[in-house]
């Protein structure tokens, strides 16, 4: 009889159904499902299923197994390129890489500022040169998403479901003040519509 009425490794999909993390966007738990394999950094794969023994010419499977890679803290404030603690392969002019390799918070963290300047169009980005700051956001304009999504990528789940948290806790304007405001202006409108009533004096008549 098992233990878990779920399979273990299912938990955390199962939490994202639930509570305030169903109410998270539906473009950040996407991002959350959306399970690559990372590219192989500090092995060659095999690429097949099998290879022939040069010793005996028999048929044999072989498996990819990924070299096991500790990532210490300091991996989270730079760019490392998916590297571990073991020297691995770097790439060279790649400015597209995937979250599954990039293995850093910090390189996150600055995706997600570049892409919250790209959807609003920063005037701040070289003031003084207006012509190389269009040429700037011109060259990277295919990945230009918008602002509202922008604000959540690299988020980590709890810092996801934080946000989410404060922003269902904004207090909304209470109805009162709503109808305080609106009779403020209909009486000043009622003021300013009625005609202007002049007394004459009584030094006035002839």
């Amino acid at each position: 009889m098992p233990l878990h009425k779920y399979p273990v490794h299912l938990w955390q999909k199962l939490r994202l159904r639930q509570g305030i993390y169903a109410r998270l966007p539906a473009h950040f738990l996407r991002s959350l499902e959306e399970e690559r394999t990372p590219t192989p950094v500090h092995y060659k794969p095999h690429g097949a299923k099998f290879k022939i023994n040069p010793k005996n010419g028999q048929r044999e499977r072989v498996e990819d197994v990924p070299i096991p890679i500790y990532y210490p803290p300091e991996s989270q404030q730079g760019l490392w390129g998916g590297e571990g603690v073991i020297l691995g392969y770097r790439y060279a002019n790649n400015d597209k890489t995937p979250k599954e390799d990039l293995c850093s918070k910090f390189g996150m963290d600055l995706k997600r500022g570049m892409l919250l300047r790209l959807a609003r169009q920063d005037p701040q980005l070289h003031p003084d040169d207006p012509e190389r700051r269009q040429a700037i956001y011109d060259k990277y304009k295919g990945f230009v998403i918008p602002e509202a999504e922008a604000e959540w990528v690299g988020l980590t789940l709890e810092e996801a479901v934080e946000k989410q948290r404060l922003l269902e806790e904004k207090d909304p304007v209470p109805l009162f003040k709503v109808y305080v405001e609106e009779l403020v202006q209909r009486l000043q409108e009622q003021v300013l519509s009625r005609p202007a009533v002049v007394q004459k004096r009584a030094g006035d008549h002839a």
